[in-house]
């Protein structure tokens, strides 16, 4: 575990004990989880799921990812845009919607647009990469390098 400010950031390389720490979260923590694919993400979303109140969690997808790509159970945990200018996509609701969520779990990649509503560093308190062995050292350094704290 590396600390910096007051952001811990970890790296795990097994998600059942990952999804056990994040499943005891206080209300003054906010934990952003990520995992190098999707498919990683999403069962780090399915097993918190069970132990953590929908409105305390969000599931962030790129607006390139399909909706028939995504587990149903997931579907609640997520913004799909379905505007009549736009084709139909993924995205993040605005800022003062995002901050009321205790736990934000996405891709390392996905979190550049978390910066893109105004989240800054600080604002989580744990980072948490999950498979990190199994990422590239750039999608590792986005979500350290944009908010980790310090």
């Amino acid at each position: 575990m590396l600390h910096q400010g007051h952001c811990r950031l970890s790296y795990l390389d097994r998600t059942y004990p990952f999804s056990f720490l994040v499943s005891d979260i206080t209300n003054d923590i906010k934990i952003l989880a990520c995992a190098p694919s999707n498919s990683a993400a999403d069962l780090i979303a399915l097993r918190l799921r069970d132990t953590i109140p929908k409105e305390q969690m969000f599931r962030v997808y790129a607006p390139s990812r399909y909706k028939n790509q995504v587990p149903d159970e997931l579907e609640p945990y997520t913004y799909y845009r379905n505007d009549l200018d736009d084709r139909p996509s993924f995205s993040v609701p605005l800022f003062v919607v995002m901050e009321r969520f205790r736990v934000i779990v996405s891709t390392c990649i996905s979190v550049a647009m978390l910066t893109g509503i105004g989240i800054t560093r600080g604002h989580f308190t744990h980072i948490f990469v999950d498979e990190a062995g199994q990422a590239t050292e750039p999608e590792v350094f986005v979500p350290v390098k944009t908010l980790v704290d310090g």
